[in-house]
């Protein structure tokens, strides 16, 4: 079931950090939840969703993965739960740009050395 603007329940747990929702909504094909909540920093909802089957190798339409979005916002923790879940710090964004090169631009050289 999606809302008006075609969002389901998982989609929205995802966007506001709700856990309980998220746990009563998870599914195997989250990608677009996992997205939602890496973006929103919602690293709980996130470890639930790839814990799921989530694929952390997901990309919006810009190319940015879940992995090149928890290394812009230097969430060290989100990175360590994506690369456990077999993210791929190899994959390019539209720009070409890698994880460990957003990590760096964006002040996170330590987290960018670990990309790397």
């Amino acid at each position: 079931m999606r809302d008006a603007n075609g969002l389901t329940a998982l989609d929205l747990a995802a966007e506001f950090g709700n856990m309980a929702m998220a746990e009563n909504c998870q599914r195997s094909d989250a990608a677009m939840p996992l997205l939602r909540a890496v973006r929103a920093g919602h690293r709980n909802v996130a470890e639930l969703l790839l814990a799921a089957g989530a694929d952390p190798n997901a990309e919006i339409p810009s190319g940015n993965s879940a992995l090149i979005m928890a290394a812009n916002a230097g969430d060290q923790l989100l990175v360590a739960a994506l690369l456990q879940a077999g993210a791929d710090t190899g994959l390019r964004n539209k720009r070409r740009e890698q994880a460990h090169s957003i990590a760096r631009a964006a002040g996170f050289a330590d987290l960018a050395a670990l990309l790397e």
